[in-house]
């Protein structure tokens, strides 16, 4: 797939309760969901309207080679959060996106959408802020990444199918929180993956914690009782003294367990699976 489009592979097995291992996925084609040479566009999140819409979100960035610079980078100070719409099963796409939102201070990274049962769509995303360099020797208990700070993560609402958005609404710290964002605040809990919204009501989300001076990330559970409008700290979902997990998309089961699949590093770039049979 060339960098600033999005392919959409339609398959031929993708019809509810056909079970992958006696009809297994076939590509049938490619439909370019998104292009524009002048931008960097990346980490897609899509939703299903119960009007049969179909919602794309994702990252876009300006495309820097377009300057002069050597590359394009996954963190960029001005990337933000755009839509585009399909009314056609995805046949045919909108062709200017639409803001979900811009960080007024940094560039925002992932957005990851969950569309619940009473039609109001979560979107949840992250923000890196361009350093000065003479900035650089001055941190303290902040996350650094090159020359980007970590500012945390948050959460949108939309209530109207996308048309307008809520927020930004800031998830909760960890119980013992260690790392600061530029003005000295505790860093709001973070992922990129799907939520779940379980068959109880409640909104599952897998986190990642950044810590000061340690390494590997570990991942933990936060539980929602109103939509993601307040969170509450539940557990630890994984962790390992040599392994770092990270993103993570959730789902249920029939049988009402809860299970990740969560990208690692320090094991092969392996993705693992989690499982939860409580409830978190």
């Amino acid at each position: 797939m060339k960098r600033a489009e999005f392919l959409l592979s339609l398959a031929a097995a993708a019809a509810p309760g056909v079970r992958s291992e006696t009809r297994p996925l076939r590509k049938i084609e490619d439909i370019v969901v998104y292009r524009d040479e002048l931008f960097y566009a990346a980490f897609p999140s899509i939703v299903r309207r119960p009007d049969g819409e179909l919602l794309v979100a994702f990252r876009r960035a300006p495309e820097r080679r377009k300057f002069g610079e050597k590359s394009t980078t996954h963190a960029d100070p001005n990337s933000q959060l755009v839509l585009v719409r399909s009314r056609d099963g995805g046949r045919s796409w909108s062709r200017e996106p639409e803001l979900i939102y811009a960080h007024p201070f940094g560039g925002l990274q992932d957005p990851c959408m969950v569309q619940l049962r009473d039609g109001s769509i979560v979107c949840a995303s992250y923000a890196w802020l361009r350093l000065f360099l003479n900035r650089v020797d001055k941190l303290r208990a902040e996350i650094r990444h090159g020359e980007f700070l970590f500012l945390g993560g948050l959460l949108l609402r939309s209530e109207d199918g996308a048309r307008s958005w809520q927020g930004p609404f800031l998830p909760p710290p960890m119980p013992e929180p260690d790392a600061v964002d530029p003005w000295g605040r505790v860093l709001p809990l973070f992922n990129r993956g799907a939520m779940c919204e379980g068959r109880d009501g409640r909104l599952y989300w897998i986190v990642r914690c950044f810590r000061l001076g340690r390494r590997p990330d570990d991942l933990h559970l936060l539980i929602s009782e109103d939509r993601g409008g307040s969170w509450r700290y539940s557990c630890v979902a994984a962790s390992d003294q040599k392994v770092s997990f990270s993103e993570t998309s959730l789902i249920q089961t029939p049988a009402g367990d809860l299970v990740g699949f969560v990208r690692t590093m320090n094991l092969d770039n392996h993705t693992v699976v989690i499982r939860s049979r409580d409830g978190g």
